[in-house]
């Protein structure tokens, strides 16, 4: 399962890579790649599991890069099926994305609801990539102490061929510990 979360980190990371990143010059990339790893120990990279949650670190070019993501993974063919994947610099915040599986219908969204509170405003999906359809989330602070309490996430999307509502769900066992991790290794 960490080496599933592994490659979905890894691609979700490029996709969310910010167009700032990409204004660096070569003279200053080139001087982030060689100063010491500001990671645990001198370390590269860094995956470390709070729960259900994983927290992961990489420094390409010299850019700490962080986020804490949950993955899910039929049993059966070991497919990865979901995949949730936040970054923060707060402890109070928190922004990234959902990769939903295919077959869902994208004019509908997703809404999320934590435990048994009212669902929220339904999210658009993005675009679709190999990894899956994918959702932008952004969690503010009341959101934030709201997940902290709960047991679980709900995502609550319709299947395409039967209109039927499909409900996916993310264990929140650790959100806190990892996001609280995630922050303090952003600094």
């Amino acid at each position: 399962m960490l080496l599933a979360a592994s490659a979905v980190v890894g691609a979700l990371l490029v996709a969310q890579a910010q167009p700032a990143a990409a204004q660096t010059s070569n003279t200053t990339a080139a001087k982030k790649a060689d100063a010491p790893s500001s990671l645990p120990g001198g370390a590269s990279s860094l995956q470390e599991s709070y729960d259900d949650w994983n927290v992961m670190c990489i420094e390409p070019d010299g850019q700490k890069r962080c986020v804490f993501s949950q993955t899910q993974v039929n049993q059966q063919n070991q497919q990865r099926v979901l995949a949730a994947e936040l970054s923060t610099t707060s402890q109070d915040a928190a922004r990234g994305v959902l990769a939903m599986p295919f077959g869902l219908a994208l004019a509908s969204g997703v809404t999320l609801q934590i435990d048994d509170a009212a669902p929220g405003a339904a999210l658009p999906f993005q675009t679709c990539l190999p990894v899956g359809c994918i959702v932008q989330i952004n969690f503010d602070a009341a959101t934030i102490a709201n997940l902290r309490k709960g047991k679980q996430l709900k995502l609550n999307a319709v299947a395409a061929d039967t209109s039927k509502p499909v409900t996916f769900t993310l264990s929140l066992k650790g959100f806190g510990a990892a996001l609280n991790r995630t922050a303090a290794l952003s600094k």
